[in-house]
C-alpha cells in the first residue's frame, strides 16, 4: 500500500507499514493517470494483481478485507455488511445466545453478483432460509435457528384446529442418499448412506449436488453429511397445513408470531385420521399464504418434517470439567474420539 501525502506545497508518500519515502517540494498529488510497474525490468519473480486506486486514506485492516473478497466472515457478519453497503431493511433471527461459530458458518470469497445474489450465496452456504420480510426489506432464518426449535404454533386436531384435508404424502421429493458437496474453486467431498432404512443399497441411489461458498475444503464432508441427513429423515411428509382462525381466533396471537422457520406441531391426529401417528406430527413452515377478507382469515402453510432439523446439543461448557458436579463420569472428547460418554438421568 502506497498513500501520497499533501501536505502544503509538499508531497510525500507512505507505503508498506508506516515507512516514509521522501518528499517533493513545490508540487500536488493532482489526478492518477497511470500506474507503472517494473519499469528497469526487474521483479521477475513478483506478480502483481487487484490494484486499487483511492482517494481516501488508508485503512489497512479494511482494504485487507477488501482485496480478499471478505474472505473469513461469519455468514452473519456478510449479510449485516451487505444491509449497510446497501442501506437496505434488514431482520436476521438467530438461536437464543449463547451461540459458537464453526467452520461451516465461515463464508469464503465473496463473488460478483447482485445484491439478491450475494444474499442467496449467504444462504445456500449457512443453510437457512432468506424470505420477504415483515416490513419493507428481507428477513433471513438462520440455519442454527432452525435446528431444533420448539413449537411456536400447537393445533389440536381433535379440537377442529386443522384444516381439512390434512394428508401425507409417501413419496421420495427430498430424498438423498448420496451427496456431493463443492466448494466454489474448490474441491468436494462425497458421503453416501448405503445401509440405513433409506440407504442407497436399501431404496436404490438418490444423488444430489451442491456447491456452497463456504472458507475451507475441510468443511465439505459435513455438508455432504448434512444433505444426506436431511434427505434419509424418515416418515410421511405433510407438504400442506391449513387453518382458519375465524372459526378459531384464539390462535391468532399464536399464528402471528410465527416465521418461516419456526416449528408447528399437530396433536391428536389420529382422531381424524385413524390410521395416523398418535404421537404429535412436527413441521417447520417453509412458507404460508393468507386470504384476508371482510369474513375470512385463512392461512395456508408449506410444511417440511422438523425431524429433518433435529441435531444434538450440549446443556452446557462446563460438562466432564470443573462446573460438573460429577466430572469422573464424564470423559473429554478430543479430535480423534469416536465415541462419547453420556451422563443418564438417575
Amino acid at each position: 500500500v502506497v498513500d501520497f501525502i499533501e501536505q502544503g506545497a509538499t508531497v510525500g508518500y507512505v507505503y508498506g507499514p508506516g515507512m516514509g519515502g521522501p518528499t517533493v517540494a513545490g508540487a500536488s498529488v493532482g489526478k492518477v493517470q497511470r500506474i507503472q510497474t517494473a519499469t528497469d525490468g526487474g521483479h521477475v519473480d513478483v506478480t502483481l494483481g487487484h490494484i486499487v486506486v483511492r482517494k481516501d486514506s488508508r485503512d489497512t485492516a479494511a482494504h485487507i478485507k477488501q482485496l480478499n473478497a471478505y474472505r473469513g466472515e461469519i455468514v452473519g457478519e456478510r449479510l449485516a455488511r451487505l444491509r449497510d453497503e446497501n442501506a437496505m431493511w434488514y431482520v436476521q433471527y438467530d438461536p437464543p445466545p449463547p451461540y459458537y461459530p464453526i467452520i461451516s458458518d465461515t463464508m469464503g470469497p465473496q463473488p460478483v453478483g447482485t445484491v439478491l445474489d450475494l444474499f442467496r450465496d449467504c444462504e445456500t452456504t449457512d443453510g437457512g432460509l432468506l424470505w420477504d420480510g415483515r416490513g419493507p426489506g428481507l428477513s433471513y432464518t438462520t440455519k442454527r435457528y432452525r435446528e431444533s426449535p420448539a413449537p411456536v404454533l400447537t393445533l389440536n386436531a381433535a379440537a377442529g384446529e386443522v384444516g381439512l384435508p390434512f394428508e401425507p404424502k409417501h413419496d421420495d421429493a427430498y430424498r438423498v442418499n448420496r451427496a456431493i458437496a463443492k466448494r466454489r474453486g474448490g474441491a468436494s467431498a462425497v458421503f453416501e448412506d448405503a445401509t440405513g432404512p433409506l440407504g442407497s443399497t436399501i431404496v436404490g441411489r438418490y444423488e444430489d449436488s451442491r456447491e456452497f461458498g463456504v472458507y475451507s475444503d475441510t468443511a465439505l464432508p459435513q455438508y455432504a453429511g448434512w444433505m444426506v441427513g436431511q434427505g434419509t429423515a424418515e416418515g410421511y411428509r405433510y407438504p400442506r397445513l391449513s387453518l382458519d382462525l375465524r372459526a378459531h381466533p384464539e390462535l391468532l396471537d399464536e399464528w402471528l408470531a410465527v416465521i418461516p422457520g419456526d416449528r408447528v406441531d399437530v396433536l391428536n391426529l389420529s382422531t381424524i385420521h385413524p390410521s395416523a401417528p398418535t404421537e404429535a406430527v412436527s413441521l417447520v413452515v417453509e412458507g404460508y399464504e393468507q386470504t384476508i377478507g371482510p369474513t375470512t382469515w385463512t392461512v395456508i402453510m408449506n410444511t417440511s418434517l422438523a425431524s429433518r432439523w433435529a441435531v444434538a446439543s450440549v446443556a452446557a461448557q462446563t460438562i466432564g470439567g470443573a462446573g460438573d458436579p460429577r466430572p469422573e463420569y464424564v470423559a473429554r472428547v478430543d479430535t480423534d474420539n469416536t465415541t462419547i460418554a453420556v451422563l443418564t438421568a438417575a
